[in-house]
């Protein structure tokens, strides 16, 4: 998983998603700090209550692409991990957010270790290194029932 295969330190999370990035980095030793941009305020209040809040965290209200082009003193984070709700996997969407934050992050951080949470196949087949290509761990059902009972509420309040 992400936190295994991380060098670990500051992480930068391009999107909130459902927060299962979150709970995986919780009990990480590793993990310093988390600053996690996410531009839709209806996810934040959604998702942001239900994660874990065991070490220093930001959450910002804002375009991750923005934020990264136009925040001059940004410290360059460890680990960017890109985490962003595109609806199809396969989609047109999917596959720009995937290139434009691999040359975003790569352009202002070359050496910051990059993870595409949920986009691993098709920034693999576009041959983008630095990703994390490992499959979900044996006990990943614990996840897949938190992404369901996620969706479900989001369903539920109109959040696509």
């Amino acid at each position: 998983d992400i936190v295994q295969e991380s060098r670990g330190g500051h992480y930068l999370i391009g999107g909130l998603g459902l927060g299962i990035v979150l709970h995986h980095l919780a009990d990480a030793d590793k993990v310093k700090s988390v600053t996690v941009v996410e531009q839709n305020a209806d996810i934040i209040d959604l998702v942001w209550p239900t994660t874990p809040k065991a070490w220093p965290f930001h959450i910002i209200n804002a375009d991750f692409f923005d934020y990264v082009e136009k925040t001059p003193d940004l410290p360059e984070p460890d680990v960017v991990i890109t985490d962003m709700w595109r609806g199809d996997r396969e989609s047109e969407q999917v596959k720009r957010a995937v290139i434009r934050t691999h040359f975003v992050v790569n352009q202002r951080w070359p050496e910051s270790q990059q993870f595409y949470h949920g986009m691993e196949r098709y920034a693999c087949d576009q041959g983008i290194r630095r990703i994390n290509t490992r499959r979900a761990p044996a006990d990943g059902s614990k996840h897949r029932r938190y992404a369901s009972q996620m969706m479900t509420r989001a369903a539920a309040q109109g959040i696509s």
